[in-house]
């Protein structure tokens, strides 16, 4: 027969066991003795134990999911390096609101360390490495962690800091195998990072490596769409989307058509090498004698062009006259053989269309080619032929500086 005491100690171990049914993850039985029950009692605490770190591991990994993805969606809508960076500040405040944390990133060299970002709240805790290699998490390529700045094994650039001794927390930023930054975040010995933290500080370095190697490759690979490879110049290209830009806007602008004068000639007596070498000084010339916002480029062929938003015609014209003596000087130099150009002009007061503007500073040009060459001609609108489709001057494939092949 089983006695009260025992009933009574059953009934307090079903309460217990209900109750951590029921979502109450604290109940527990306590010290039950050293009986069969008070077994049942201490294998009641140990699943009810067991059961609360797996249900919080549970919610920790839901938490990292859900961090992980709402920062690839953020990242997925930064298009430029920069965006990148404010998106990673914005992540640091959802790690740890009061640890100084900063991202450092390198340079086009690859050879140099620069802050990228900072914690907006708690600040950059100001890790003094330099360059990606000298970073042990970079040269480990994983996630490294420091108790204790003093600690003998601790990274040297933790030590000597201003605000005394830290606990830290360093994560590589990697893009296809090669470091290109790396995440720093610092606590004290008391108050570290904290796995949990940790772990997202390490998926917040995976997703901000890719997404910047991939801004990175689509940058290069846009610039390199939009530039002439052999002069370093726009190309006809861009230099179109350029003059649709101005026609858009609100304030006046010139368009200049530009030929190399008796290019061939140059070519077929001295061969391709000094007319590439002709081609190359010509466009240093250009970008030494433009303003900052005025655009060159090359057109195809030996034939270049040029927008000049915010000018006129005679605004045009001195900058030909600027551009003309750099290049007499540069060949006195030395830097090639000695060759000259021609230049013809119209500007947005004789029309806003632009291929109306390409068409009249190309006729410019012929003229300038028929006056003796080496200089510019300013287009008359009264003399424009009939206005032509943007298909035949934009987008048509078609060279320009065929016409001027004897030029």
């Amino acid at each position: 027969m089983i006695t009260a005491a025992i009933r009574r100690r059953l009934r307090e171990l079903g309460a217990v066991a209900q109750a951590i049914a029921d979502g109450d993850r604290q109940r527990r039985a306590g010290d039950q003795g050293r009986d069969e029950l008070g077994d049942l009692g201490r294998a009641i605490d140990q699943m009810a134990a067991g059961l609360s770190h797996m249900i919080a591991s549970m919610r920790d990994e839901a938490s990292r999911a859900t961090f992980g993805k709402q920062l690839g969606e953020a990242l997925d809508k930064a298009d430029r390096e920069v965006q990148v960076h404010e998106v990673v500040a914005r992540a640091m405040s959802g790690i740890a609101d009061d640890h100084p944390m900063e991202l450092l990133i390198s340079d086009s060299s690859q050879a140099n360390l620069e802050r990228a970002a900072a914690h907006p709240q708690a600040g950059a805790p100001g890790c003094r490495v330099s360059s990606p290699y000298d970073c042990v998490a970079v040269r480990r390529g994983n996630l490294v962690s420091f108790e204790h700045s003093e600690a003998l094994n601790a990274c040297a650039h933790l030590r000597g800091r201003g605000q005394g001794t830290t606990s830290a927390v360093c994560v590589p930023v990697t893009f296809m195998g090669r470091a290109i930054g790396v995440l720093h975040a610092t606590g004290t010995p008391k108050t570290p990072l904290g796995a949990e933290r940790a772990q997202r500080l390490a998926t917040l370095g995976t997703q901000i490596g890719m997404r910047i190697g991939t801004v990175r490759a689509f940058e290069k690979t846009q610039i390199q769409a939009a530039t002439d490879g052999l002069t370093g110049l726009p190309n006809r290209r861009n230099l179109e989307q350029q003059l649709r830009q101005a026609a858009l806007g609100d304030k006046p602008f010139a368009v200049v058509m530009c030929d190399l004068d008796r290019f061939k000639m140059l070519n077929d007596t001295h061969g391709h090498a000094a007319g590439d070498n002709a081609l190359r000084t010509f466009s240093e010339v250009l970008r030494q004698s433009l303003r900052d916002h005025d655009r060159a480029g090359r057109w195809g062929g030996e034939e270049f062009a040029f927008v000049l938003v915010g000018a006129a015609a005679a605004n045009a014209e001195e900058m030909i006259q600027r551009v003309r003596r750099r290049l007499a000087q540069a060949l006195q130099m030395g830097k090639g053989l000695r060759f000259t150009a021609s230049f013809g002009i119209a500007d947005s007061t004789m029309s806003r269309r632009p291929e109306d503007l390409v068409r009249l500073a190309d006729v410019a040009l012929y003229q300038a080619k028929a006056q003796g060459r080496d200089c510019a001609c300013v287009a008359d609108p009264s003399a424009a032929p009939e206005p032509v489709r943007e298909a035949e001057v934009f987008g048509s494939g078609i060279d320009h500086a065929t016409a001027h092949t004897e030029g």
